[in-house]
């Protein structure tokens, strides 16, 4: 398990997900993003109706249930903390870490 930063336009979140997720984040965040939450007939709890138009409401937590649920079970992700602060506020300590920003 590797640590890695997410967000969802709040505060930056300290999380540890599988090695092959942090190697590979942008990737699978946007497997999630981009083609599970739209395609799947599971993601519904996701889809709301605004002025018409068919949106999905997801957070950093949510990514880390489908990580845990659908995309690596055998790996639970786990959310180590809330940081409190933007990513882009943190300073050298956590620079090196990959980081997504939903």
């Amino acid at each position: 398990m590797k640590e890695v930063l997410l967000s969802a336009d709040n505060s930056a979140k300290l999380c540890r997900v599988p090695d092959r997720v942090a190697e590979r984040l942008e990737e699978v965040a946007w497997l999630f993003a981009g083609e599970w939450l739209w395609q799947s007939p599971d993601a519904g709890r996701f889809h709301q109706m605004r002025d018409g138009i068919d949106t999905v409401v997801y957070d950093e937590r949510d990514f880390l249930w489908w990580l845990g649920a659908v995309y690596a079970p055998e790996e639970p992700p786990e959310l180590v903390r809330d940081l409190g602060v933007w990513a882009d506020e943190l300073g050298e300590a956590y620079a090196a870490l990959p980081r997504c920003n939903f």
